[in-house]
Order: structure tokens, then sequence, then C-alpha cells
């Protein structure tokens, strides 16, 4: 790199500081120029400043002029201009320059701190300092600095003048001085934060606050948070009220300078926890372990932290024990710096080792991983970036760049070398080279040297050179160049201060390619944990311009979670001016909103944000036809769309943004065959002006949409430029364990082979070339024609854990037994079945029963399902697939509908369960429970609570009016079955025997299902009950040894069981939600689009768990491989009616007569 020669003005203009803030409570003073007079278009003659001024202005030259005002200032007692005129005297004659060959600045500081001046001289001499640091802040930094300790001192003063003086000007000080002068003086000023008297008190840490509200100010409290917070500790149990408030007034202010987004989320729980103890403590514990963390923590952040933790491990209360040991464990995984975790670790490692000695186990378990952290690490282990290139840390790093600010600074003289004043602004230029490394380090941004000589040049000009630049460059610069860092930016601080053959050297298989240039997101260092587990450490994120990104890794790797960040753009370091859009999910609508008041609400929404001229209903349609939305469709209300449409709906919104960054998180859900084929080359076509970036558990898609992938393995993301295609080929492990349509076909062949010449199925795999995927025999790696009705023996020891090729665990999954049925021998007998359904939605008028002006769904359905079926629902967005499952299951009532006709017919005892497309959704409103709780509050009374919420259920309030009136059906308290008729034992309002009780009778079903709708209702609460009573579930205890043994079941751990549910990945809520439908042991198992929102894992367990089931399911899917490897048949919902096939492959599993009764289905329907 050339050498870089500066100016002293070339100097001047690159130091980069935030405007000065003005004393609090204070007016400037008004800024004049050369001639006196106020800068702007305001009048001189306003300002007794001006006035003043002239009198010397007069006075040829500047050194005269301000010899005369110094000369006033020590002898006049009443002028009271005098400061003001000093400070413009200064001004004109140059800044920062006119200070210190003057030796204004040394007079000044020295008057000050004269206790024996006279009073109002000291005042004026305050005042000039004031307004110096008011209008040429930006360049007195360094005498900024060098004068604070005497105006602190000053504030302390018997004179209230002089001390009221005083503190105006160290407010006026602190902005001036920026971080260097704050660090430096940071010592003196927390020293007056705990003198005895309160108004001394008051004023240090209004200072502080003001520090730490001041951008310029901000890096320098940082550094010292850990002093900080134990002085404002000290204060807020002062019994002092005013001590108190001006304490927590600091620590709000200082709380400001802890550049940590995820921090100063928490300020307020952080800030209240610091002054007080109990479930404060613990709330703010919750809190550290809900909070998504995307940046990295650092000492600044430990400092408030750590004392809160330490407040709940001293505690007597055992959870607040455990929980304080716990953050410990998560928490101390989330710094990067070695260094930070043993600078805290004497401070908690005392209180951890008390709390391995707890009489609760569970305590001194989660102790022992607090140790552990605090004295192995994770992140920020021995064996971190750090460590790999030799152990250099960034204090290291600091110490070098302040050695060579001095030696550089040395080098200059001027007049106020090894004055006072001279050695001060050598040691605020070295400390701000030291914090101009840490703000590198942290920000990784910024030519180092450039950024070093801007921190010291505001010494530089202190210390009188008539071209600091110069000599200064020559010296500091020559020194960074033997480190290797001149001129290079600091994406790793850590590897820039260690010769090249001490870096290890890294392979560009899975680094981030491509021309730094073209990069949308650069950011070379994140990390991610969400509910305290770390799911990235340290790792780049880079986005190049114009390439679709897939984010592939497995279950809980942090692939949604981190999508979710980016688009909160709250990561430390991205850049603000990159527009973004997120697709999450479908849109779900409300009330009668149509779909094009929805768009043109969208329409109105982003144009004034982004300036794109969307101001008429054309972009509305274009977008909207893209994505295939008619005329007609567009009419509809939102909340009437299906899945398929609403994620259509979703994208077209997307459209109105014209974002550069698009995310999209599982695109593909709800979407038929045409949809994904046009959602594919849409997102390709999107290629050509958007970055794209996907998580997608649809491999098909990902193969025909990306050209980079993103693997989130080992809590490092690792780029491959290449297809998905390509990357399967080098990480099998990916994709091996999903189901796929060959793998269906395959394990049919296998299983045919075993049964006719005696081999196993993995023997027969193997002879045709399959793979048993690594399992650890897994009972449910048994064919569908294992046993009557296609279910395997699930073994007496519950479910097997197996393993994936790479050997990575895979929890899986058990469904339970429903055991049989009353009156049903066989799997292979209806247990229910659909006659000749017609049915179809009403017209938006309710008054309205023009079967003309009702829209249609069927017409003439027949079914039937038994304990064996194995059927998927296939058919276009919009068909009627899962209009027909609700029905079939119960879920939505027809019965009392005039556009209903035909029969569906249920066992009395049969018990079905109902997984909707949203059913994860359903779980927003229990999300600070724990998975434990949450089941012990849905079926604490036996019975499913979720029931109650069904319209087919429960009674609305009209309804329970009705049952109360005389001569009503009231209750259900009993069942017969004659014959083949069901009777229901009834109870009437106001029909009792002579001693007043009820007197029930028994009605037949028939005659029920005549009577008002309500009573079907109370009919089916009555089934409801006793089928919970056939399953044991009336009787199942709710403890938590029952529910986690179940939740277990479904690879849910008892760790897992006792956090909160928001603190779940969407597979570990997809398990849960699987759980609580299953605890009824259900005969029959309803899945609408089960594949939406899982990962690979869950994926696989869930079509295993399927396999092994004993019961019937009905499943609605577009994944056609996991359609394939769980179903036998599949019926098509088109046109109104059902139309009945094998799965391809499967024919042979069907008896002939399964296959004759099929011919018959399909000829009638064609014909």
């Amino acid at each position: 790199m050339a050498k870089v020669v500066l100016s002293s003005s070339d100097l001047k203009a690159k130091v980069v500081k935030a405007s000065p803030s003005l004393p609090l409570g204070a007016a400037p003073a008004p800024f004049l120029d050369g001639n006196g007079k106020e800068e702007g278009t305001k009048s001189s003659s306003s300002s007794s400043f001006s006035a003043s001024f002239s009198a010397v202005a007069a006075l040829a030259s500047p050194t005269d002029r301000i010899s005369q005002c110094l000369d006033k200032l020590a002898v006049l007692d009443t002028d009271k201009d005098a400061g003001q005129v000093l400070a413009g005297a200064l001004a004109a004659a140059g800044a920062p320059t006119s200070y210190v060959e003057s030796g204004a600045a040394d007079a000044l500081v020295t008057l000050v701190a004269n206790a024996k001046a006279p009073p109002t001289s000291r005042v004026q001499a305050c005042t000039a300092l004031a307004a110096g640091f008011d209008h040429d802040g930006s360049t007195l930094g360094a005498i900024a600095s060098f004068a604070f300790p005497a105006l602190v001192d000053a504030c302390t003063d018997k004179n209230a003048d002089v001390k009221e003086a005083a503190r105006r000007a160290a407010e006026a000080c602190v902005p001036a001085m920026g971080s260097a002068g704050v660090s430096l003086n940071m010592d003196r000023l927390l020293k007056a934060c705990g003198e005895q008297k309160w108004d001394v008190v008051e004023a240090a840490f209004r200072l502080l606050s003001l520090a730490g509200r001041t951008p310029a100010c901000q890096l320098g409290v940082a550094r010292h948070m850990v002093e900080i917070t134990a002085a404002v500790i000290s204060q807020l149990s002062s019994s002092h009220p005013k001590k108190a408030a001006a304490a927590a007034e600091g620590l709000d202010g200082a709380f400001n300078a802890i550049h940590h987004n995820e921090t100063q989320q928490m300020k307020g729980n952080i800030c209240e926890s610091l002054a007080t103890t109990g479930e404060v403590v613990f709330k703010c514990l919750e809190q550290l372990m809900e909070t998504t963390f995307v940046n990295a923590i650092g000492r600044p952040t430990l400092a408030v932290i750590v004392p809160v933790i330490s407040k709940g491990l001293k505690d007597r209360k055992r959870d607040l024990v455990w929980r304080s040991s716990k953050t410990i464990k998560n928490i101390f995984g989330l710094v990067r710096d070695w260094a930070d975790v043993q600078f805290f670790a004497p401070v908690l490692l005392p209180e951890v080792e008390k709390a391995m000695q707890h009489s609760d186990p569970e305590v001194r378990e989660m102790a022992e991983a607090a140790k552990v952290a605090l004295t192995e690490g994770g992140q920020a282990a021995p064996d971190s970036e750090a460590a790999k290139t030799g152990g250099v840390t960034i204090e290291q790093c600091e110490q070098a760049a302040k050695s060579d600010a001095r030696v550089a600074l040395a080098a200059i003289g001027g007049s106020a070398a090894g004055t006072p004043l001279g050695d001060a602004a050598v040691t605020f230029g070295s400390e701000g080279a030291s914090l101009e490394v840490e703000r590198s380090a942290r920000l990784y941004d910024g030519c180092v040297a450039e950024s070093l000589v801007m921190s010291v040049g505001v010494a530089a000009d202190a210390l009188g050179s008539s071209e600091p630049g110069t000599a200064l460059c020559a010296s500091l610069i020559a020194k960074l160049e033997s480190k290797g860092l001149s001129g290079k930016r600091l994406p790793y601080i850590y590897e820039e201060f260690v010769e090249d053959d001490e870096i290890p050297k890294a392979a560009n298989f899975g680094k981030p390619g491509g021309d730094p240039r073209d990069f949308l997101i650069n950011m070379p260092s994140v990390i991610l944990a969400f509910a305290g587990k770390v799911l990235l450490g340290g790792t780049a994120l880079r986005f190049q311009k114009n390439r679709c990104y897939g984010l592939v890794g497995r279950n809980g790797t942090g692939k949604t979670t981190m999508l979710n960040r980016i688009a909160a753009r709250d990561i430390e370091g991205f850049p603000q001016d990159v527009s973004c859009y997120y697709v999450a999910h479908e849109i779900f609508g409300e009330g009668e909103e149509t779909i094009l008041e929805f768009m043109r609400s969208t329409r109105d929404a982003v144009g004034p944000k982004t300036g794109a001229e969307c101001n008429a209903d054309d972009d509305c349609h274009a977008a909207l036809t893209e994505v295939g939305f008619d005329q007609q469709l567009r009419l509809k209300n939102v909340s009437e769309l299906s899945g398929g449409w609403r994620m259509k709906l979703a994208i077209a919104k997307s459209m109105m943004y014209k974002p550069e960054l698009l995310l999209m998180d599982e695109p593909t859900n709800h979407l038929d065959i045409a949809s994904l084929d046009w959602l594919s080359k849409y997102v390709v076509a999107r290629r050509a002006d958007t970055t794209v970036a996907v998580v997608s558990h649809d491999y098909n898609f990902l193969g025909d949409v990306l050209t980079d992938v993103v693997y989130l393995n080992e809590k490092r993301l690792e780029y491959y430029r290449m297809t998905f295609g390509d990357f399967q080929g080098r990480h099998p492990e990916i994709v091996d364990q999903l189901p796929s349509k060959d793998k269906a076909v395959a394990a049919s062949a296998a299983d045919s082979a075993a049964a006719s010449g005696g081999m196993t199925r993995n023997e027969s795999a193997a002879s045709l070339g399959g793979s048993d995927g690594g399992m650890k025999q897994s009972a449910s790696s048994v064919s569908l024609a294992a046993s009557e009705g296609g279910a395997s023996e699930a073994g007496d020891d519950g479910p097997k854990t197996y393993l994936d090729p790479s050997g990575m665990e895979i929890k899986p999954m058990c469904f339970p037994d429903p055991g049989k049925l009353d009156g049903v021998p066989s799997r292979t007998k209806p247990v229910l079945k659909v006659d000749n359904m017609k049915f179809a939605y009403p017209p938006k008028d309710p008054n309205d029963n023009n079967p003309e002006n009702a829209r249609w769904i069927f017409n003439g359905v027949n079914t039937k399902i038994t304990m064996s079926t194995r059927v998927a629902l296939l058919g276009k967005n919009g068909a009627g697939k899962t209009t027909l499952m609700k029905i079939l299951i119960g879920e939505l009532s027809v019965e009392s509908s005039p556009f209903f006709s035909g029969d569906v017919w249920k066992h009395h005892n049969l018990r079905l369960s109902y997984i909707a497309q949203h059913s994860v959704h359903h779980l927003e409103g229990s999300v600070e429970l724990t998975p434990v709780v949450y089941m012990q509050r849905r079926f604490h009374e036996g019975m499913d609570a979720e029931l109650k919420k069904m319209v087919t259920h429960g009674l609305t309030p009209e309804e329970e009016e009705l049952k109360m009136k005389k001569g009503n059906i009231s209750k259900v308290v009993g069942r017969q079955q004659r014959g083949k008729e069901l009777y229901y034992e009834c109870e009437k309002t106001g029909r009792n025997n002579a001693r007043g009780e009820p007197e029930p009778e028994f009605i037949p079903l028939y005659d029920l299902k005549m009577k008002d709708a309500y009573v079907m209702k109370l009919v089916r609460n009555f089934d409801e009950r006793m089928k919970a009573e056939q399953s044991g579930m009336s009787i199942r205890p709710t403890t938590q040894v029952e529910v986690r043994k179940h939740l277990n079941d479904f690879g849910i751990s008892p760790d897992l069981a006792t956090q909160k549910i928001k603190s779940m990945s969407g597979g570990q809520k997809c398990r849960l939600v699987l759980a609580a439908a299953m605890w009824s042991m259900p005969h029959i198992v309803a899945f609408d689009e089960p594949t939406n929102y899982l990962d690979q894992d869950t994926l696989r367990a869930l079509t295993d768990a399927i396999k092994a089931f004993k019961g019937g399911v009905i499943i609605i899917s577009h994944h056609e491989g996991f359609v394939n490897e769980t179903c036998k048949e599949l019926w098509t919902v088109a046109d109104g009616v059902v139309q009945t096939e094998a799965v391809k492959g499967k024919e042979k599993k069907l008896s002939k007569r399964q296959l004759e009764k099929l011919a018959k289905e399909k000829e009638k329907a064609e014909g």
C-alpha cells in the first residue's frame, strides 16, 4: 500500500464525529466568524458576546486579541461576558491551534482548578470552555479530555455560581471529548458517583447519562460498563431517594452505549432487576432464555447481565437457582471472546459451586453444566477463532494500536510536547486508537489505518504540529504495515495480527464465493441463538446479488429463525438501505375484505415507503394475474380461500414491494402440482433483479430454483455454489431419510419378495438395490402388509431410535394402538361410510335458500373408511379436499344444512383425530405454557377441551336458552344398542318424577336427528365421553410422569417438555400437535397437509409412524413421495365426485375383490 500523506486540513476533514449535544438546560452561545459577526442570518447586535468581542476585534494579531481576553479574564471580577468573548477570539484565531499556541487551554483549566481565584473569574473560565466546546467540540477533544477532571472537581465547589458554571461546562465537555476522553476520565467520574453529597452524585450520574446518550461517547462508556454497573448498584440501594433516582438515571443513559440489539430489548427488565430481587429477577432471566440472539455477546452486555444472574444464584428459591444456572450455561455459549468468559467466571463460580451442592438433583445437574460453560466454554472456548490464530485477542490488538499511536504522536512534537496538555493529548490519541480497533473488530467496517489516523488526529492538532497528518501517517502506517494491517478491512481481527504462516489455510470448499463488490449482504460474523441454544456461532452471512440461496439443514439448526432475523434487519451491520420482503406464510384473512381490497391496501401501504409507482389498480391486477387469480376469484373474501390460494396471495403481495432481497419460508405449502410448477418458474425469473433466500422441505422445488446452497452445519454456514442436485451428491444424509415414490415402490417389491421367498424385508430390499437407511431395528421399518389392515407390530419396547447415514440420531414417533371397536371383528370392515352425499356452501345472503346461488362442492359422493384405510385425497386447490375431510371427521356440521343430502354414518364408538392445515397456529394461545402444562390443561377433565370449541359440539347461547324451555331435551345421560338401532337416554326440562328427580326416556337416534340442531350436539358430546371412557382417556392421569412419557413417544424429550412452547422449533411444535391429537388413541386419523412446516427428521418419523399405525389414515398432501410411501389408495376430488385408484406400484396390496370394486367405481365415474 502506498504511503498516505495528509495535510492538517485534510486530516480535520476526515475526523468523523457526531454533532456535540448542547449542555442540559442551556441555550448555545452564538458562534462568531472572524469579524465578530454571528454565522447565518441572525443579527450580531442581539448578542452581548458580539458586542464584547468588538472591543478586542480591532487588535491586529489574533494572539494579541486572545492575550487581551486572558488578561481581562484574570483580573476582572464583574464582566459577565469575558468568557464568551475569549471563546469567540479563540474560534476566530482557529481552534484548536489557538488554544495550544496561546496557552489558553492551560490557563483556563488552571483557573477553574484554582479554588483561591475570584469566583467570577472561575465562572467565566468555565463559560469560555463551555462556549468553545459547544462550537468547536469536534476539534477540541483532547483539550476537553484535559479539562474534564478540573470541571468535575469544580462541580463540588462551595460557591453556587462556580458549581453551576462548572456543571454546564462539564456537560458541554462530555460530547466534545468523545469516547476516548470519556474512557480516560471514567475513573474520575465514577469517583464522583460515589460521593456522600447527593447533589454531587446527581451531577455525576447526569454526566454519565449524557455520555451514554451521546453517540460519539458510547464506545468509551461501553468499555467501562463493568465499573459503571457496580457504581450504579451501589447507589441504587442507597437510603437517600435522590441518590437512588440519580443512579437509575445514570444507568438508563449508560445502557444506550451497549450496542447489542437483543440487550436493548431487555433494558427495562434488566434495569429493574439490578434494583430489586425475587420475581423480577426470575422474569428477567426468563426473557433472556426466550430471546433470539443474532449478535454475539460482549463484555458490556455481560456487565449488566452477570449481576442479575448472581442475584438469582444467591436466592433460596429452587426455581430461581435452576434458572440462573441454565442462563449461565446458555448465555456464556454466545460470548465470542474467551477473555470475557474468564473475566466474569470468578464472580459466578463460587455461587455455581454452591448450587452444585443443592438438594434438588435437577439444580445440581444444571449447576454442573453452568460450571462447564464458565471453565471450558462454548463458542468462546479455547478452540475458538482466536486460539486457532495464535491466541491473539482484541485486547492485544488494542495495546498494539495504542503503542503505535503514542510513538507516532510523540514524533510530532510541537509547542505542547512535554507539557501537561501535550502528555494528555498523547494519552487521548492512544486511547482513541485502542477504541478504534475495538469498534472495527465489532462492526468489521472501515480501513484500519484510516480509522486510527482519524482517532489520533485531534490529539495531533492539540500538540500544535503544523502538519500533523504527514508525520503521523509516516510513523503510524509504517507500524501497521509491519503487522500486515495497513489498508485492510477487519473481517477477522484475530487473523490480521498474526503472521500469514500462522493462519490455518482454510480450503475454498464451503466458503462464500464471488466478487465482494457483488454482495448484497456481507456480514463476516453473525451468531444465532434461540431459547438459549446456540445455533450459529461467528459465521459469515453473505448473499450475492441476483442469486437464489436455499437454507438447508437438520431439524433445529435455525433455518426459519435466521430468515426471521434477516427480515427484522436487526443483525448488527445489516445494510439498512437494502429493501427486503419476507413471505413467511400464507395470508390469513379476517372479516369481509375481498382479495382486490386486500391488494389495494397493500398498494397504499407500499407506495409511500418505496416510492414505487403503484397508484392504480393496474399494479394489483397485474400481480394477481401473474399468480393465477381470475376476475371472478378476485371478488371473493380472503377468508374464503383455500391454503394454496392464500399462499399465492402472499406471493402476489410480495410483488408489490419489489424487494432487492426476497425471503421465502416454505412457499410450496398447500400448492398443487400446477402451482408448484408456476412458482418454480416465477422464482427463476426473479433472479434477474432480485436475490432470493428460500427455506423449503420440498427438495424437488429446491432443485428447480437454487443457484447456491447454504448448509447450516455444526453452528456454521457452509456455502456451496452449485445446484441442489449436486449438493445432494455431496450430502446424501440430507435427503436419504425422506419419503419418496421410488422408495415406496422398492419397499412394496421387497415386501412381496420377502413374502414369497422367505427373506426378511431388509434382505429383499438389499437384493433389489434398496437400503435400510441406517435404522436400528426400528419397529416402523416393517412393511404395510405385515399385518391385517396394513399395520406392523410396533413391539413392546416403544419407539426405537435410528440413525441417518451421517450417524445423526433421528427421534421417532410412535402412535398408540387404538384397540378394537365393538361389533367390528375385522380391520377391513367399514367404520365410516358416505352414501350419495351432495353438499354446497350457502350463498352469502343468509336468507337466500336458492340452490342455484349456492356454491356446490359435491354431487353424489360415495366412500367408506376402515381401520385399514390408507388413503390420500388429491385435487386442485379449491376442489374440496379439506371440505370432504372435515365432513368425514365431523369438524363440519352439514346434516342441518338445506344444501346437504345423503348420509354420513360413523360407528358410535369411533374415535377420530383431525390434524388441520394450521394446527400449529392453534398453539399460539398457549405459547407461554410448557408442553406438559398444555397437555394437562387440555385434557384435565378426561375430555379434549378443544372439542368444546368445535361448532359441531359447542352450544351457542341461544341453544343453551332453548334447551331450558319446558319439554325440550336438556341432557343425554345414556345409550343402548337395540338391534341395529341406537337409543339415547335423554332428560327433558321440567319432566321430573314425584321425588323431583329427572325422569329420562330412551329416544331412537333417527328421531333425535329430526329435532333442533342442538340435540345432536348433546348426542355427540355424550358419544365423546363414552369414547373417552372406552379408550381409558377419562381415567388416564394427566400427571407429569404420564404426560412426559406420552410426549417422549413423539420425540419430545423430558427437557424440551418443560420449556415454553414458544421456544420450540417448527418441527417440535408439529410433534406436540401430533402428540395432543393422539392422546385419545384414535381409530382414524386425518392429516390435512401434514408435510407443511415439517423438517426432514419429523417428516421421516411421521412417515414411519403412519406406516406402523394400527388404525385408518386419511391424508391430504401434495408431497408425492410422502403419499406414495404412506398410502395405498388415491381419491381424486374433482367436479363434485371422488374417483378412486390404487397407488402405482401397490396394486398387489389390494385384494381381488377390492380391485374389482375400484374398477367398477372408476367405470361408473367415467360413465
